[in-house]
């Protein structure tokens, strides 16, 4: 934990305003984008007490960084494929390039999680179920350690955990690819992916297109070359290093 300029505190990744409010209050609030440094992905207001330790008082909406709010657009795109157009692979392109950018590049990132949740829902349509367990239980461990954090990213916890076990279940018995719409609680972020998918095109909450050979096997046909000039840039410098 850090305390950041202007009076804010940095807590596993985000920020927080600490204003005092009194435990147990709920309200709602938003904050200024110019009070955002570093970029807000969204909070809770925490009470801090004399000796500084921080407890929960209540629940804001996150901000976008679309209009007056500051979700990580990266995000929105990432939530837009995959409860629009489904294509997974896109996700996991969208939001590696955003974690690898961000300041929390651990690998039991709340970003791994959702990255890898994209990767399980691949591997299962295309009936690669063990590719899917595997993938779906380590977002599901980087979830569970991150409890509060889908919270925070404007998801219903309640349904989202539950949706997580159910599609574990399926992986494991081999069950048919079914599409499904990740929860979203908060308007605002709803109302921002919703004007997404219509400046993409696709529709939100439309099932696979499951004889869209070119989003069920897009691996296949990606373009490698930028992939093998990294991976021998990155075995130029380890040598180098040496």
């Amino acid at each position: 934990m850090s305390r950041l300029e202007g009076g804010l505190y940095l807590l596993d990744g985000l920020a927080y305003d600490p204003e005092p409010l009194g435990a147990g209050a709920r309200q709602q609030s938003k904050f200024k984008q110019e009070q955002a440094s570093p970029p807000f992905l969204g909070g809770l207001f925490l009470y801090v007490n004399s000796e500084e330790t921080f407890i929960i008082c209540y629940t804001v909406h996150i901000l976008s960084m679309r209009g007056d709010f500051l979700y990580p657009e990266q995000y929105i795109e990432f939530l837009a494929h995959f409860n629009g157009d489904r294509d997974y692979f896109e996700c996991h392109e969208i939001l590696e390039e955003y974690w690898k950018k961000s300041s929390d590049r651990s690998k039991d990132s709340i970003w791994v999680g959702f990255i890898l949740l994209a990767v399980s829902r691949y591997h299962h349509r295309r009936r690669n179920y063990n590719g899917a367990k595997r993938t779906l239980e380590k977002a599901i461990k980087i979830f569970t350690l991150h409890d509060h954090e889908p919270i925070l990213m404007g998801l219903n916890v309640d349904i989202f955990f539950p949706m997580l076990s159910n599609l574990l279940m399926q992986a494991e018995t081999e069950e048919r690819y079914q599409s499904i719409t990740l929860p979203i609680s908060d308007p605002t972020l709803y109302e921002a992916c919703i004007k997404e998918c219509q400046h993409k095109g696709f529709n939100w909450g439309e099932d696979s297109n499951l004889k869209n050979e070119s989003i069920i096997h897009r691996h296949k046909l990606r373009d490698r070359t930028i992939v093998i000039e990294e991976r021998m840039e990155a075995l130029k410098n380890k040598k180098g290093n040496e």
